[in-house]
């Protein structure tokens, strides 16, 4: 069988979501530059479609996450910008 010499964008994108979903609060900088190298990827695929922060419910207890809105779902306060998921 011969070995395979690509890699599935699909996978990749999968293991980045995890990673920022599941990594240490003290990984931000890992989490950053993760994100910096799977966006260039996507973008010259031309495969980027976006991204959203995690909520609170994205991640475990005493975890950071990205974005927190108010009751009124009109002002957001950005907890952790490393903490995304892509589409």
């Amino acid at each position: 069988m011969k070995k395979r010499k690509t890699v599935d964008l699909e996978t990749i994108k999968l293991k980045a979501n995890h990673f920022f979903t599941t990594s240490k609060n003290e990984s931000a900088i890992q989490r950053r530059t993760l994100q910096f190298f799977v966006t260039d990827l996507l973008m010259e695929a031309r495969q980027y479609k976006g991204f959203n922060y995690l909520h609170k419910h994205h991640v475990e207890e005493g975890m950071t996450y990205g974005i927190e809105w108010n009751d009124a779902g009109d002002k957001a306060t950005f907890k952790d910008e490393s903490r995304i998921f892509f589409h």
